[in-house]
């Protein structure tokens, strides 16, 4: 069974630098979102080698395929809930919930994060409130996976430091019922004579 490609970002991966067209305020942000389309890419690369590892929600249908050595797997799901509720006082929460099913087995994976936010000062090319920032306090993994009748359930919790757990975000687009972000990061990591790269691309549109 497939592991499930995580809609988290990792903290070392650093902001890119694309240029915003979409300068929002508290009140544009703020309302309960559904999430209509997201697509996140993620690259390692090490030795030579390299994988990744793309998942994309459309509406209630999930596709996730992994890459690895000229080989592709994918496999399709459903989307039971994409939501992300951002208010005005500075917090969010994000709940993302699928199902992967095949013949004799179901895999559902329930995701809920929760912080702070707030908007990125206005540096080089970016003017203000054309960035945001959502600082994860708390994020809760459930899984539960049901093979010939038998339902196994899992969960995991973690929590951080204001700041510990952050994601960068560009808006693109914000209007008074659709929101659109991008964000792009990268990680070099280097020891002796060996190094690794994890490149990370996310695009996300939600509406009220």
């Amino acid at each position: 069974m497939k592991k499930v490609l995580l809609f988290v970002a990792a903290a070392a991966l650093v902001s890119g630098t694309m240029v915003s067209c979409g300068k929002s305020t508290k009140g544009k942000m703020d309302g309960a979102w559904t999430v209509g389309t997201m697509t996140q890419t993620s690259t390692n690369s090490s030795g030579g080698s390299s994988s990744t590892e793309v998942m994309t929600i459309d509406g209630t249908t999930v596709t996730q395929s992994s890459t690895s050595g000229g080989s592709t797997n994918t496999q399709t799901g459903t989307v039971n809930e994409a939501s992300w509720t951002i208010k005005k006082d500075g917090t969010w929460e994000r709940t993302i919930n699928m199902t992967f099913a095949g013949t004799g087995y179901s895999n559902t994976m329930i995701m809920t994060s929760s912080g702070n936010w707030d908007f990125a000062a206005g540096v080089g090319e970016f003017k203000k409130n054309e960035r945001v920032i959502f600082s994860t306090l708390s994020d809760t993994q459930t899984q539960s996976s049901t093979i010939g009748g038998s339902t196994t359930t899992s969960t995991s919790t973690s929590t951080y430091l204001d700041g510990e757990q952050a994601e960068t975000y560009t808006i693109t687009e914000s209007k008074g019922k659709s929101l659109k972000m991008e964000s792009k990061g990268s990680n070099t990591y280097s020891s002796g004579g060996s190094s690794s790269t994890e490149t990370r691309d996310m695009t996300v549109e939600m509406s009220l």
